[in-house]
């Protein structure tokens, strides 16, 4: 499915004093680079309320509470911040357009009442109604407030953010090292570690995800998943296993059971417990003999 977004229109309003605002979905392609140019092109081509109409005459559109401060786009139930990764506000009444990345910050994937209108907002960028942006201009925007909004998600509900997960990545590393593992691949971002190593002696690539899940505040158990490939780019299944704060002994104790074939053993034995569908022989071979 699409990247999907909002796009909101602050107009006078014309029965009364003040402003009102009218939100319209966009079903895909939501992302700066993409919407956000088409929008500066209409700007160009057919003017901002020819824009306007269009949008309104054509678009699923519905009430929200916005009367021109980003603090107005917080929590708002107007906005679902699971399906809506990026608003787009055309302001008539200040003469800017602005767009912002959305960061959902209700608790869905810990113990708690799901609420997908607790969310917040970062901006990436924001220009009057007859600038423009170049393509490498809103590519840095979209690039950097993604990047902002998963820290804001995950420091909100984690604790946790890229740093974090460079230390990881550092344990991991030198333990597998010390296994005589290489490590191909790596990844860090704000929610997660990724880290691709090799089995020495049976062709056999090993993906490790690595996901803090405990509240902020509480200790930190992280979620550790392996996958199993013949190559660094194609793995399948997982075998799970937990990690709490970050305990460097316990990733040992998971990279060992790697490093010895324990745990493509207990992968296999649970697919066969439960009847999956097969892996392919040549990754079910290695898994046996390493």
């Amino acid at each position: 499915m699409g990247t999907r977004g909002l796009i909101v229109v602050r107009r006078p309003n014309q029965r009364s004093e003040g402003t009102r605002s009218t939100a319209v979905y966009n079903h895909k392609d939501s992302y700066p680079s993409w919407l956000g140019k088409k929008l500066f092109t209409r700007f160009s081509e057919t003017g901002v309320r020819g824009t306007v109409d269009e949008i309104l005459g054509n678009g699923d559109k519905w009430s929200i509470t916005y009367e021109g401060e980003e603090r107005d786009l917080v929590n708002n139930e107007g906005v679902d911040y699971l399906f809506h990764e990026w608003v787009y506000v055309i302001d008539l009444v200040e003469d800017l357009f602005k767009g912002y990345a959305t960061a959902r910050l209700d608790a869905h994937d810990l113990p708690g009442e799901t609420d997908y209108h607790k969310g917040t907002v970062v901006e990436a960028f924001s220009t009057g109604l007859n600038d423009t942006l170049s393509d490498e201009a809103l590519e840095k925007a979209q690039n950097d407030a993604n990047d902002e909004a998963a820290r804001v998600r995950n420091e909100t509900l984690f604790g946790v953010n890229r740093s974090h997960y460079e230390e990881v990545l550092t344990i991991i590393r030198e333990e597998a090292e010390n296994l005589g593992m290489e490590t191909v691949e790596t990844l860090a971002t704000h929610g997660r570690v990724e880290a691709t190593l090799q089995v020495p002696g049976h062709e056999l690539y090993v993906q490790l995800t690595v996901r803090q899940r405990a509240p902020r505040g509480e200790d930190k158990l992280h979620h550790v998943n392996t996958m199993f490939g013949t190559t660094p780019h194609s793995f399948s299944g997982s075998v799970k296993y937990e990690v709490k704060n970050g305990n460097p002994e316990e990733f040992k104790e998971i990279l060992e059971k790697i490093r010895n074939g324990e745990a493509g053993r207990d992968f296999l034995k649970w697919r066969d417990e439960r009847n999956l569908p097969g892996i392919g022989e040549e990754l079910r071979e290695r898994l046996e003999v390493a």
